[in-house]
């Protein structure tokens, strides 16, 4: 490998280098230009494993517009080598992140693994897209730039669906790899569902050991974490190709949707989630035009029935109105009729009342009568005399006494007075 081109120091200022991969050089330089950091790939064509083709296809990778992997600045040939200018990531790789937590005693919260889970899969999304898959996907090709953002790097495996190679760290490898067939995109969704898990339990489902990535379950991520993340990383780890989700499956999910809206994640331009919350926001308004259309329709039952209620008042009122204009009418007659009614009844009751005076009045004469006849025979019984005097009393406070008996009685009374001074006379003389 050549040492960094002296003519390019006029355009780089090399801070570093680092070797990578046993076939390359990675270069930490500023661009005089701008004063930006960059890292600058240089890869011999003669190193192991790396030919002029695999470079074109890491540069035509690197040329697709995603803010989720690496991005090419520029390129340059010089002598044998290859320099790529890309993004420089000052915050490492996944795995430090991972080693970092591990020796502090402490988890990721969920919303950083949800963060980097979607990040990720917004970066092979292109990939795939352009039937490319990656081969090589773990979390030291894994970047994080300043704001801890992921950014895929190390392309230099990708290849396209056809190619019947496999490449990669064995660990996350498929099980399907493993048996010797073909790497597809599933097989990326593998090695995402293997560095999910890494993020949750802080270490590997299986670690190096084949047997158990081709035939053993993986243990339970953390209760700490939620079913949701459970599901996504057991979805993702399925033995079976099948049974495993595309990258565009998980962007889609109605959850991962939401949860990248909440997070506030950068959607890609190209992603088809963009469709989808399209799709969403599309069912949603239908869902609330249907919910809508019951209330309006709900509304326009009950106006309906409003209105027969408010028909029915009207015609109510008038009848009611027709009613009492009607007994306005009557009321002079029915007053004279109860008037007629109340004389003659006054009449009937004055006619009982005379009638029955003059029963009294018949009883009263003839029981003064009597009582002259027992003064007259019995003159000297004093009794009979306040017997007389209490009935004669009686009967002079009744004003509507005969006056005729009334007269009877006096002068019986005077027959009785005029009886007993003659006796007195007598006896005096005697």
């Amino acid at each position: 490998m050549e040492l960094f081109p002296e003519d390019l120091t006029n355009t780089f200022e090399v801070k570093d280098h680092f070797n990578f991969g046993g076939y390359g050089i990675i270069y930490r330089a500023i661009k005089r230009s701008n004063g930006q950091m960059y890292a600058i790939k240089a890869v011999a064509r003669n190193s192991t494993g790396s030919t002029w083709k695999d470079i074109g296809a890491e540069l035509q990778v690197l040329s697709w517009a995603n803010p989720y992997k690496l991005r090419l600045d520029s390129f340059f040939v010089k002598g044998e080598t290859f320099y790529m200018v890309i993004d420089y990531c000052r915050n490492g790789d996944l795995l430090k992140a991972i080693v970092d937590k591990i020796s502090a005693d402490e988890m990721f919260e969920e919303d950083e693994i949800w963060k980097y889970f979607i990040q990720i899969c917004f970066g092979l999304e292109s990939l795939h897209y352009n039937g490319f898959t990656h081969r090589d996907l773990h979390p030291q090709n894994i970047l994080l730039d300043e704001n801890k953002d992921i950014k895929i790097a190390d392309f230099g495996t990708s290849r396209s669906l056809q190619t019947k190679t496999i490449q990669g760290v064995a660990s996350y490898q498929s099980p399907r790899t493993h048996s010797g067939d073909p790497q597809a995109k599933e097989s990326d969704v593998w090695a995402v569902g293997c560095i999910l898990y890494y993020l949750c339990n802080l270490e590997h489902p299986f670690g190096d050991n084949v047997n158990k990535i081709k035939n053993a379950p993986h243990r339970p991520i953390r209760s700490e974490y939620s079913n949701e993340l459970r599901y996504f990383v057991d979805w993702c780890l399925k033995k079976r190709r099948i049974e495993r989700p595309k990258i565009v499956d998980i962007l889609t999910h109605e959850f991962i949707v939401n949860k990248t809206l909440s997070l506030g994640i950068t959607i890609p331009q190209a992603s088809a989630m963009n469709a989808a919350i399209c799709q969403i926001q599309l069912e949603k308004e239908r869902e609330r035009n249907e919910q809508l259309e019951k209330e309006l329709s709900k509304y326009r039952k009950e106006n309906i029935v409003q209105k027969n209620e408010i028909e029915w008042l009207r015609a109510e009122i008038a009848r009611l109105s027709s009613i009492i204009n009607g007994n306005k009418k009557s009321e002079k007659g029915l007053k004279d009729s109860n008037e007629d009614l109340l004389n003659s009844q006054t009449i009937k009751i004055n006619q009982d009342l005379i009638k029955n005076n003059e029963t009294e009045k018949a009883q009263s004469i003839q029981e003064l009568r009597e009582k002259r006849s027992e003064i007259l025979n019995r003159p000297n019984d004093p009794e009979l005399e306040q017997d007389f005097r209490r009935t004669c009393s009686k009967f002079s406070s009744d004003v509507s006494v005969d006056q005729q008996a009334y007269q009877d009685y006096t002068n019986a009374y005077r027959q009785k007075t005029s009886l007993y001074t003659i006796r007195d006379d007598d006896n005096n003389e005697n």
